[in-house]
């Protein structure tokens, strides 16, 4: 199977005409809102899809992929120019397609019509939470009827559609974030991107926060909610493409992000798929855990975490994972039999 990446482009607050609670998007990409000339850009934009591409091997399909914004709100003459840039490259064979990221409501037939003409093949939608409380309270500006009308959109015109959703927005729950998984996957999703609330300064959330209006979930509990809203989309069939932000210095520097976010997502899951599995099996004085060779550093967990954790929690003699790779990429299975 060939290797993907993304060349991404971004369109910091481009589009954009709302002001939700948590967003500052110049801190979240590391990029400033356009201020050059269209010359200027356009040499910037070649530049960038050039030096990447000069660095892809034959082996691997390519995106270019416009992110920071809501892409199908920049005013149509803008986003013209820029698929229009990006579409010379589809057309002389050298990357594959053009994804682009937007809001739910900015979504209708005209702008579809727009997008299908100049090569695009993904829309990312950030649907952010499936609870219009939520949404209200997070001043998203659409609903979740608003979402699913525009996934159903997306799919109908033939494009890819990605599901973004958020952990920890005000008033969101546990329970609201593994539905709006489930609507993400219901609504047909090819892939999703899975960001936990981080509350940054300057931002409406965070003067929330210093009003005692809000406090984010803990770390742990985000952790523990990301693991699983991974398991219904992987149940489901949709790719996560990410867990956790972009990481840059100016987003490493708060406290609430910790760039590891994603590896420990993926090591909740695969704690919370053995405990399933031993205590579905039966207690044993070892036990063994299969998965795919590239799972192994998941299931192991961050300095052998879950294997502590199961050692301690069922009194384990030796607790074991080894790899076979006929398994699937997220497969893991469990025997009794002891390793000497």
């Amino acid at each position: 199977m060939k290797k993907h990446i993304n060349i991404p482009y971004f369109v910091p607050h481009e589009g954009c005409g709302h002001s939700c609670v948590f967003c500052s998007q110049e801190k979240i990409t590391g990029k400033e809102c356009k201020t050059n000339s269209n010359i200027e850009e356009k040499q910037q934009f070649f530049d960038t899809v050039e030096t990447t591409l000069a660095t892809v091997s034959t082996d691997t399909t390519t995106e270019i992929a416009f992110f920071g914004g809501s892409f199908t709100g920049i005013e149509e003459p803008r986003m013209i120019m820029l698929l229009e840039w990006a579409y010379s490259f589809v057309k002389s064979g050298r990357v594959s397609g053009i994804r682009l990221s937007t809001r739910p409501d900015y979504i209708n037939e005209h702008k579809l019509n727009i997008l299908q003409k100049y090569g695009v093949t993904a829309v990312e939608l950030g649907v952010q939470n499936m609870n219009d409380a939520v949404l209200t309270a997070s001043k998203r500006g659409h609903t979740a009827d608003d979402t699913r009308k525009a996934a159903k959109l997306i799919i109908d015109y033939g494009f890819t559609f990605g599901g973004q959703m958020m952990l920890g927005l005000p008033l969101s729950t546990a329970d609201d974030e593994v539905y709006t998984a489930e609507q993400i996957v219901e609504m047909g999703a090819d892939n999703t991107r899975i960001y936990p609330i981080l509350v940054l300064v300057g931002t409406e959330l965070h003067r929330m926060r210093l009003a005692v209006k809000y406090e984010p979930p803990a770390f742990d509990e985000l952790v523990d909610r990301g693991a699983k809203c991974l398991e219904v989309f992987l149940k489901g069939g949709v790719k996560p493409l990410r867990i956790g932000l972009q990481a840059s210095d100016e987003i490493n520097s708060y406290r609430e992000y910790n760039p590891a976010y994603g590896e420990l997502v993926w090591n909740r899951l695969y704690l919370c798929r053995m405990i399933n599995l031993i205590e579905s099996g039966g207690i044993t004085d070892s036990v063994v855990f299969t998965v795919n060779s590239a799972d192994i550093s998941k299931a192991v967990g961050q300095k052998r975490k879950n294997i502590n954790y199961l050692v301690d929690k069922y009194k384990f003699r030796s607790v074991k994972i080894i790899s076979d790779n006929t398994l699937a990429n997220g497969d893991i299975i469990k025997t009794a039999t002891i390793l000497n």
